[in-house]
């Protein structure tokens, strides 16, 4: 798993305390180590690195601070157990209308937390259940877009639709399912 940026880090921990000071069930907030330990190998997440000089976190969390004191600046809400995928969402092909020549289907999903998919692309059968002609399996890390591209392959003409479910890795109840706008192959005119 690659390391968190110090640039995302910061936009994480400033959306973190705007988020929390707008939960009534949240009494404090504790980021874990203020600074880094001095042994580098180890975990290193502070707001601060291990010679004493300040990541943008730092001054991010500083900043909603300053501007906030701490307080809800938005609506207050109440923590609801979730049966979905955190800000799972997904950018599918805007083409409504595709020559069988084509050989590359893809798309882009992302999720606010990490996620395993299993994507298709599916026929659409009149008062049948769609068919499922290509697949993928995967995995999504929290915050990262990343595309999601089936095997090279001509379809035959007809009218299709790209599906992606998600799970959440931390509990694999909540699942969330997205679905594309149809979608027509066509052959020669």
């Amino acid at each position: 798993m690659r390391p968190t940026t110090e640039t995302t880090q910061a936009s994480i921990y400033a959306s973190l305390v705007r988020y929390e000071a707008c939960d009534p069930s949240v009494d404090a907030l504790l980021f874990f180590g203020l600074r880094d330990e001095a042994n580098l190998a180890r975990w290193q997440a502070g707001l601060m690195r291990a010679d004493g000089s300040v990541r943008p976190s730092y001054r991010s969390v500083q900043a909603v601070l300053a501007e906030t004191g701490g307080r809800c600046v938005g609506k207050m809400r109440v923590w609801r157990h979730s049966t979905t995928v955190q800000g799972a969402s997904a950018a599918f092909p805007s083409s409504r209308r595709l020559p069988t020549r084509i050989r590359s289907w893809a798309f882009t999903a992302t999720s606010g937390e990490d996620a395993r998919f299993r994507a298709g692309v599916y026929r659409l059968r009149k008062g049948r259940r769609p068919k499922r002609v290509l697949t993928e399996r995967g995995r999504i890390e929290a915050h990262v877009t990343r595309s999601v591209r089936f095997p090279s392959r001509r379809l035959t003409p007809g009218r299709y639709i790209y599906s992606i479910r998600l799970r959440a890795e931390a509990n694999q109840d909540r699942k969330t399912r997205l679905t594309s706008r149809r979608f027509v192959v066509h052959g020669p005119r």
